[in-house]
């Protein structure tokens, strides 16, 4: 099995140079990037990171940008998204599916909204 090793000095200057300048923009990017995110690291994270947009024939703003970018992505996804067991589901369903008589506070809430929206509303369509 053959030895992996890291790129040297040389060989990351000339993928650097052998790619264009500006990447285009992305999906939910402007074309102008004028907003700048400065981030210190270790020269050993620093490394890595070259290391590792060379590997995929980036610049290190461009991969940075690109794996923090898809990272929260998924994360607001992850967090817009509720799961539950089967359990808590069944017992979900349960009480939407329960019909309950309608209490003083709701009752007088109804009202209140047929008075301000719905009459408003009345003769504009």
């Amino acid at each position: 099995m053959g030895k992996t090793t890291r790129p040297t000095e040389k060989a990351t200057v000339k993928a650097k140079r052998s790619r264009a300048k500006k990447a285009p923009a992305g999906k939910g990017q402007s074309a102008a990037r004028d907003s700048r995110i400065d981030v210190r690291t270790t020269p050993e994270q620093k490394r890595l990171i070259e290391y590792a947009a060379a590997l995929n024939g980036e610049t290190k703003t461009t991969f940075v940008l690109r794996t923090v970018l898809e990272s929260a992505s998924r994360r607001i996804e992850e967090q817009s998204r509720t799961e539950t067991t089967l359990q808590g589901w069944r017992r979900f369903w349960q009480l939407l599916s329960t019909i309950e008589k309608p209490n003083a506070a709701l009752k007088r809430a109804a009202r209140l909204h047929d008075e301000l929206i719905v009459r408003d509303n009345v003769g504009k369509s």
